[in-house]
């Protein structure tokens, strides 16, 4: 108390100031007592105030410390998380970056495969068309499917080479004839024949046997006996027994299970050719020896034929038995009546020809040769077709009896199967020389042609041979006929025009050109005859030669002169570029101007509306007759030399002297390139029922194409339909190849 309060370490504190605060209560204390204790308050007071703000203290300063520690843990996260992030970073961009040189490397491997499958697409294009013009037109069928195959699988390849794979295709499925080979014997095959209800093959071979086969080419049997080489092998017309002919100079006669019946003995060398009479009885056999013999099924010799000069080699009797075709080492087949008439001589082949057939119909003669081609020849001698396919000579030859397929037996160890006619085309070997000209019949039920062989001829519209007109001694360049067929007019090269009635009377000659005539027409009513001429000129004629006018305006050669439906115009084509359109009394109503270069054809449109003209620019221009162009129609390689409109007045036909002939739509789309003639297109024509365009060529041939089914074809399926039994059966197909005709995805 003495301290005053002024020393405060004697104040109470605590439990010490509770205890005296207690002790005081009720008691009177002096007034340095009470504030001694209420010193004591005050300062326990500061002090608890104190040592509670200490508290806070610290725990603020704890708090700063973890708030600190855990800033700097924040920092050092955040810090690490900022090195993370930015190691994310670079790995994301490296892994971006790889990713775009992965996907660019990934672009450029895929463009450089595909570059690769297009390389290989038109590597096998370029094999089909070379296998296609060395005449191996089967190999060529397989590469192109293969080609087209692969595009399709492939997808886009582009225009051009897409256009390069149709055309190879279209090409080998128009003219592949070929569509089977029979692959298993060791050595040349020297004759074939076919069972009489068409469903079985016998070949003949140096290796000895005789082989029997399905039509398929499924090979069943194998025929031992002779002690030679077998040259020629016949069934019966019953198909029960087989002949056959080898070099032990023998003639053996089998039944089909192999068993040999009967040996006959007569010639004098090697037995070439054996062949059955259609009522069996009577069997022929030629030899080197230059003779023919017939004998009948027991062997008796009933006459010789002699008149050959060299080996025959070939016989065979049409389907009646009255006719016998032989073939020679003269490299001529010969006709003769069953007595031994020469009836005529047909000539075409330049080899030994091995192997002669009639067709089951009679009308038509096949021939096999050494030079390593089968032709076709209508019974009165006019050449067909020829089939070229066979890489060593032909020795033996045989037609179905049910008329779908010929067999040919080659020195390659091969029997091949050709279809016996082209549904697509009829081609035929109609002159000795260049045709320049085409005209047909109002019903197109007659063709006429002309050619540079000086001749003039009209065929029916299967192809065959109707009438020869001789004595001409001059190119023909023009041929046309009157509306009702009546009346047969030819331009020749010495300036002229005959005239000749379908019997083949002469009945009146034009003269009046001062050049070769290169057009002529007959008005729809046949009243008038129009004439064109290297001279520059048109004439109009009535048929007996009386001339009506003269029409001059042209400064070239005119090169085709046609009449309009209603017979009231005349449009002409000039080697001055220009279309020219004329009235009957020779006024000159237009004249048509385009053109780069000569026209060399001009036709009017069924309606009479329009005019298409062919150039040597190489185009057809669509024109309507007041003279304004409608559309120009390029596509051809070279001059056009055909022009002609289907009936109906939709579809264009060109033929150029790029040897093709293109379809096209009256809009300008080509339809269709048809490839067939070896030679320039001199001219085309459309039937009047729109079912065939008829093309001549200076390969000598016309060609009837069947554009109703040509437009119409599937390119693949049609040719895998061919190759079907061949790619199936043949034990010469590559593994690979067997299922090229399979739905893709199932290969």
């Amino acid at each position: 108390m003495t301290s005053k309060q002024q020393d405060l370490s004697r104040l109470l504190r605590g439990q010490a100031l509770k205890d005296a605060q207690s002790w005081a209560q009720g008691k009177s204390l002096s007034d340095l007592d009470y504030q001694f204790l209420a010193a004591s308050e005050e300062i326990d007071r500061r002090e608890v105030q104190q040592a509670l703000e200490a508290e806070r203290t610290k725990e603020i300063e704890a708090r700063l410390a973890e708030q600190q520690k855990r800033l700097i843990q924040e920092t050092q996260a955040a810090k690490q998380q900022r090195i993370l992030l930015f190691a994310v970073s670079m790995a994301l961009l490296l892994a971006c970056g790889l990713g775009i040189t992965s996907y660019f490397q990934y672009r450029k491997a895929t463009a450089s495969e595909r570059q690769a499958r297009v390389s290989e697409i038109q590597a096998l294009t370029s094999s089909s068309d070379a296998l296609f013009a060395s005449n191996r037109k089967l190999d060529a069928l397989i590469e192109a499917i293969k080609a087209k195959r692969k595009v399709q699988k492939l997808g886009g390849v582009g225009v051009d080479t897409a256009g390069r794979v149709d055309n190879v295709l279209r090409q080998a499925v128009y003219e592949a004839d070929e569509y089977n080979r029979l692959s298993g014997h060791k050595a040349a095959v020297l004759g074939v024949d076919i069972s009489p209800d068409s469903e079985f093959i016998a070949s003949a071979s140096v290796d000895k046997t005789i082989k029997l086969w399905r039509r398929d080419g499924t090979e069943i049997a194998t025929l031992k006996g002779h002690q030679a080489i077998v040259r020629s092998v016949k069934f019966s017309p019953d198909g029960q027994f087989i002949a056959s002919g080898g070099d032990d100079g023998t003639v053996k006669l089998w039944q089909r299970n192999g068993t040999l019946l009967k040996t006959f003995q007569g010639h004098s060398a090697s037995i070439w050719t054996v062949a059955f009479s259609p009522d069996g009885q009577t069997i022929a056999s030629a030899s080197m020896d230059k003779t023919v013999k017939l004998w009948n099924s027991d062997g008796k010799l009933l006459r010789t034929l002699r008149g050959h000069t060299s080996v025959v080699s070939a016989v065979a009797f049409s389907l009646d038995g009255q006719i016998v075709a032989t073939g020679s080492g003269d490299k001529t087949v010969k006709l003769w009546n069953k007595d031994g008439t020469l009836l005529r001589t047909l000539e075409g082949h330049s080899a030994v020809v091995s192997g002669v057939v009639f067709s089951p119909d009679g009308q038509t003669v096949a021939s096999a040769s050494r030079d390593g081609t089968v032709k076709l020849w209508n019974i009165d001698g006019t050449e067909l077709t020829t089939f070229r396919g066979h890489t060593a000579g032909i020795w033996g030859m045989a037609w179905s009896p049910d008329g779908s397929f010929i067999a040919s037996a080659g020195a390659e160890n091969t029997v091949r199967l050709w279809q016996s006619h082209n549904p697509l085309r009829t081609i035929i070997s109609a002159h000795k020389a260049g045709i320049w000209a085409i005209a047909l019949s109002a019903d197109s039920s007659t063709i006429a042609t002309g050619s540079e062989d000086g001749t003039t001829k009209l065929w029916s519209r299967q192809g065959k041979l109707l009438r020869t007109f001789t004595g001409q001694n001059t190119a023909i360049y023009a041929v046309a006929l009157s509306r009702d067929g009546k009346l047969i007019a030819s331009g020749t090269n010495d300036n002229q025009v005959n005239i000749w009635t379908r019997n083949g009377n002469a009945i009146a000659t034009l003269v009046g050109h001062n050049a070769t005539v290169f057009g002529l027409a007959f008005s729809p009513d046949g009243q008038i005859i129009a004439s064109s001429s290297q001279d520059n000129t048109i004439k109009l004629w009535r048929p007996n030669g009386t001339l009506l006018h003269t029409m001059t305006g042209h400064h070239a050669p005119v090169w085709q002169v046609v009449f309009s439906p209603d017979g009231q115009l005349i449009a002409s084509a000039g080697g001055d570029g220009t279309v020219k359109l004329w009235k009957l009394d020779g006024t000159l109503v237009r004249t048509f101007r385009g053109h780069t270069a000569a026209v060399w054809r001009v036709a009017f449109s069924p309606d009479g509306k329009f005019l298409a003209s062919g150039s040597g620019d190489n185009t057809v221009k669509i024109w309507t007759v007041d003279g304004k162009l409608v559309r120009t129609l390029e596509g051809h390689a070279a001059a056009v030399w055909g022009v002609a409109f289907s009936p109906d007045g939709k579809i264009i036909a060109s033929g150029s002297v790029d040897n093709t002939v293109k379809l096209w739509n009256s809009d300008g789309t080509e339809l269709t390139t048809l490839r067939g003639n070896s030679g320039a297109i001199r001219g085309v024509a459309y039937s009047s029922d729109g079912a065939f365009v008829a093309s001549v060529s200076e390969d000598n041939t016309l060609i009837l194409w069947n554009v109703q089914q040509v437009l119409n074809l599937d390119l693949l399926s049609y040719g895998c339909d061919r190759l079907r039994d061949y790619l199936r059966v043949n034990a010469e197909v590559e593994k690979g190849d067997r299922l090229l005709c399979s739905p893709i995805g199932t290969e």
